[in-house]
């Protein structure tokens, strides 16, 4: 049996241009993005039940055909402010890989849109950078920066959104009883 080498045929190799697709949103005018592998679904949001003593992220929760899903509020994750509720505000949901139910509001939602991990600055973190107190807590929620027609889009990390909110409220809870 002759080996890939002796038949003169060459491996295939990887695609360097490997293209992802991102789900874009608007949050106060700016543009960002989540992996749409993550996003389970978006939908228009239902009556929020507050969540008393929650940290400013945690909106509430909502029942969604049935099911109680946690709403964090973007705008407020990323520090730039708070989401006003109004009749364009949607909620992406994500899948249930990326912890329990939870979803983050959106001002308005974008395009799906396709780029190349070449297009994309990614967030490089260093074992020193995740433990520094003194960065913004927005830092380890942001995957990467691309150009998207003349315009930055800011690509979060759907697997840190709800890992930084419970972060929060353990502080909370230390400030609270410590």
């Amino acid at each position: 049996m002759k080996t890939l080498i002796e038949q003169n045929v060459e491996p295939i190799e990887a695609d360097s241009q490997a293209a992802r697709t991102y789900c874009t949103f608007r949050l106060e005018g700016g543009l960002f993005g989540i992996d749409a592998l993550a996003v389970k679904e978006i939908a228009v949001l239902p009556p929020i039940t507050p969540i008393p003593h929650a940290p400013d992220a945690v909106r509430g929760c909502v029942n969604l055909r049935g099911q109680i899903v946690l709403v964090l509020d973007a705008n407020a994750l990323l520090q730039i402010g708070e989401t006003a509720i109004g009749p364009e505000i949607r909620l992406i949901v994500f899948r249930a890989h990326l912890g329990d139910p939870f979803g983050i509001l959106a001002d308005r939602i974008g395009d799906i849109v396709e780029l190349s991990d070449e297009e994309i600055e990614k967030r490089e973190f260093d074992a020193i950078s995740r433990e520094n107190t003194s960065a913004s807590p927005r830092e380890d929620l942001i995957a990467g920066i691309g150009k998207l027609d003349g315009e930055l889009l800011t690509i979060l990390d759907g697997g840190q959104l709800l890992p930084h909110v419970e972060a929060v409220i353990e502080q909370c809870v230390k400030k609270a009883y410590y």
